[in-house]
C-alpha cells in the first residue's frame, strides 16, 4: 500500500516519521515524503503519488498548517487521513475534525502496520489499539499498546524519505535517538503526561544496544557524510555504564564530532573525558532557572547552583563548548529571579545561554498549575513553535519587560560589565530593536563558538531543488 508522510521543513529529520517508514518499508509498503514548506503544486504532486493513507506528525503549536492542508487535499483527493504525535497522544479529540479518519496515540510502529495492513485488506479497523478511529460515522477509542520493550527490534530511521529535498539530503548535522522515555519528572516537560498515559513508569527508560546505534551511525557515515552527530536523546548518560561503552566505540568506529544532550548531576570527569575523546564538541545542559527555590520546588529539578557551575567548569577545562537551556516567565518569577539566571550562567561560564520564553504545555503539571493560578487561560491554540520568538502566554505586568530581558540575554551574559544597564533597558519600548540583536549575536554565537548549524541553518531558507518540482 503507498502511505503519504506530509511534514514542514524546519532545519531537521522528523525522527517519529523516519522511523515509521523504515518500519512500513520492512513490511512491504511503500512510503513518500512531501514537505508543505519546500514543495510547490502539493495538490498534483499527491495525485501523482496516488497515496492510500496520508499521515502527519502533529507537534503542539506547529499542527494548525498539517489540518489546513490536510482538509484542502481531501477535497481534490480519496485518501485516509492519519495524525500522530505526541500532540495527538494529550489531545485525541482531533479525531472529531470533519477531516481527520484516525488519530495515534503512543508508539505508532506497531499500531500504524496493523491499521495499514487492515485497510489493505479491507478488514475491521475499528479496534486497532492506540487508534482513535472513525468508522461508518462513529468514532472508537481504543486503548494504548504496551510500548516496545526491545527498541533494537525496531528497524533504523528510514533518513531516505526525505532524499529528494535537497535541504535534507545536505544537512551537515544528522540527528540520531538512542532512547525512548525519560526518568525525571520535571513539571514544564510533557514526558510526565505522556508516561502517566502510555503506563510508563520512571524507571522504564528503553535503551538501544550500543551495537545497534553504532551500526545506524556507520550507515549515516557511509551515505550522508555529516559534518556532526547530534543525539537528541533527554540525556545521553543516563545509563553511565551504557555511556562509557558507547563513547569508546563511538572514539574507535564513528570520529565525527558531535553534540549531546546531558543532564548536570549525571555528569563527571570520567565522563566528560570520555566524551572529549569521543569527539563532543558542545554539551547541552539545562540550568532552566538561576534561582535554586524556583528550580527545587516549582520546576522539580534537584540540581544545586553549585553543581552547575562545578560541572560547566569541569566541561570547559576539556574544551567541550556548552549550551546552557534556561527559561524565563516562569509562573510567579520576578525579574530579579531572572537577572539570577543570567548571573548564573555567567558564573557558569557557558559558551552560550539559550534562552526561551516559558511556555505552558498541555497537560503538565506547571502548564496545570498556571491555570489553576489564573495566569494562563488554557488556550493552547496560541501555543508557537517558534518558540525563541513566542510571546509571553502568562497574565502578567512584567510580560514586555521579560520579553525584552530574554532578546538581551545572552547579549548580557557576554558581556557582564553591562549588565548593571538591564533594568533599564527592559523598560524601553525598543523590544524589535533587542530581537534583532538576539538574533545578531546567536547567529555568531552558533557559527563562530559553538558552530552546532550552518548559516543556512539559521539564516534562510534555502532555494528549493530543482528536482523536487519535477
Amino acid at each position: 500500500m503507498k502511505v503519504l508522510f506530509i511534514g514542514k521543513y524546519y532545519f531537521f529529520e522528523n525522527i517519529p516519521i523516519m522511523f515509521l517508514s523504515g518500519y512500513l518499508k520492512k513490511h512491504g509498503h511503500e512510503c513518500y515524503y512531501l514537505d508543505i514548506k519546500l514543495q510547490r503544486n502539493i495538490i498534483q504532486k499527491v495525485k501523482k503519488i496516488n497515496p492510500s493513507v496520508i499521515g502527519y506528525n502533529m507537534i503542539t503549536g506547529f499542527g494548525k498548517s498539517l489540518i489546513e492542508v490536510n482538509s484542502k487535499l481531501k477535497k481534490n483527493h480519496t485518501f485516509f487521513s492519519v495524525f500522530g504525535g505526541a500532540h495527538c497522544t494529550l489531545f485525541p479529540e482531533l479525531i472529531y475534525n470533519n477531516d481527520v479518519d484516525a488519530v495515534c496515540r503512543g508508539e505508532g510502529e506497531i499500531a500504524f502496520l496493523e491499521l495499514i495492513n487492515a485497510l489493505e485488506k479491507k478488514s475491521d479497523i475499528r479496534f486497532i489499539k492506540n487508534f482513535w478511529i472513525k468508522s461508518d460515522g462513529k468514532v472508537y477509542q481504543n486503548e494504548i499498546r504496551d510500548c516496545h520493550k526491545n527498541i533494537d527490534e525496531i528497524t533504523f530511521p528510514d533518513r531516505s524519505i526525505f532524499d529528494r529535498y535537497n535541504q535534507y539530503y545536505k544537512l551537515g548535522r544528522r540527528n540520531v535517538i538512542t532512547t525512548r522515555g525519560c526518568p525525571f519528572n520535571c513539571t514544564f516537560c510533557y514526558s510526565n503526561a505522556l508516561k502517566n498515559i502510555m503506563g510508563i513508569h520512571n524507571s522504564s527508560v528503553r535503551q538501544r544496544s550500543v551495537e545497534n546505534v553504532i551500526h545506524e551511525l556507520s550507515e549515516i557515515k557511509k551515505k550522508y557524510k555529516p559534518q556532526r552527530i547530534k543525539f537528541v536523546d533527554d540525556t545521553l548518560i543516563y545509563n553511565k555504564k551504557w555511556a562509557l561503552q558507547f563513547l569508546g566505540t563511538y572514539e574507535k568506529e564513528i570520529k565525527i564530532p558531535f553534540i549531546a544532550c546531558v543532564r548536570i548531576d549525571l555528569l563527571d570527569e570520567e565522563l566528560i573525558i570520555s566524551m572529549k575523546n569521543a569527539g563532543c564538541m558542545v554539551a547541552e545542559f539545562g540550568i532552566e532557572c538561576g534561582d535554586e527555590g524556583l528550580r527545587y520546588n516549582l520546576l522539580k529539578r534537584k540540581i544545586s547552583n553549585e553543581q552547575i557551575i562545578q560541572t560547566s567548569h569541569l566541561l570547559r577545562k576539556y574544551k567541550i563548548k556548552s549550551m546552557a537551556l534556561n527559561m524565563v516567565g516562569l509562573p510567579k518569577e520576578t525579574i530579579e529571579q531572572c537577572i539570577a539566571t543570567i548571573k548564573l550562567n555567567i558564573d557558569s561560564k557557558v559558551t552560550y545561554p539559550h534562552t526561551v520564553m516559558y511556555t505552558p504545555y498541555p497537560q503538565t503539571e506547571l502548564g496545570d498549575y498556571a491555570i489553576r493560578e489564573g495566569l494562563f487561560d488554557g488556550d493552547y491554540n496560541k501555543i508557537s513553535f517558534q518558540f525563541m520568538y513566542a510571546k509571553c502566554l502568562l497574565k502578567t505586568k512584567e510580560a514586555k519587560k521579560i520579553k525584552r530581558l530574554q532578546y538581551l540575554f545572552s547579549f548580557f551574559t557576554a558581556f557582564p560589565v553591562l549588565l548593571p544597564m538591564l533594568k533599564f533597558l527592559i523598560k524601553l519600548p525598543f523590544t524589535k530593536f533587542y530581537q534583532f540583536i538576539f538574533f545578531i549575536h546567536r547567529v555568531i554565537n552558533h557559527l563562530f563558538i559553538s558552530r552546532q548549524h550552518l548559516i543556512s541553518d539559521l539564516l534562510i531558507l534555502p532555494k528549493i531543488r530543482e528536482k523536487n518540482n519535477q
